[in-house]
């Protein structure tokens, strides 16, 4: 599953950089049907009125990530972006905890902290090193200007 998160990091970034919003969620669109076309329907059960309003309500908060993470890709650089795709553990163990009730152990917990803490870790690190970058131009203006110029 890691393989393919980072494959679609990659297609997506270089995607973003010369592809219309809408022509990439329809090429995610096709590419997510035509993978889960199979599973479904050896598993297919009629969904219910319910079902299916549950089914618009998971299309549309699915869309409106996809469309934030495709602007993200588009303006920040991978490697910041990456290590936040992390917290997506950290909001499944809430989800699982609140809607099923399931209580994680201390291991998943502890693996939990270790990626969350990581992730704030490079993040950081990453706003750091793009501050100094930023300055970096300034400080070699400022030393090659003559001392005797105000």
């Amino acid at each position: 599953m890691g393989l393919l998160d980072a494959l679609t990091a990659v297609v997506i970034k270089k995607l973003a950089l010369t592809e219309r919003l809408v022509t990439m969620l329809l090429y995610l669109g096709l590419v997510t049907t035509a993978a889960s076309i199979m599973p479904a329907y050896l598993v297919w059960v009629q969904p219910s009125a319910w079902d299916l309003v549950l089914l618009v309500l998971i299309t549309l908060v699915t869309t409106v990530s996809q469309v934030f993470g495709i602007f993200a890709w588009r303006v920040a650089e991978a490697t910041a972006i990456a290590p936040f795709n992390y917290t997506q553990l950290l909001f499944a163990g809430l989800a699982g905890f609140v809607i099923f009730a399931e209580v994680p152990d201390r291991w998943t917990v502890a693996g939990a902290a270790v990626i969350v803490a990581s992730t704030f870790y490079i993040g950081r690190r990453e706003a750091r090193l793009k501050g100094s970058a930023a300055d970096a131009p300034i400080a070699a203006d400022l030393s090659r200007r003559d001392p005797r110029r105000p």
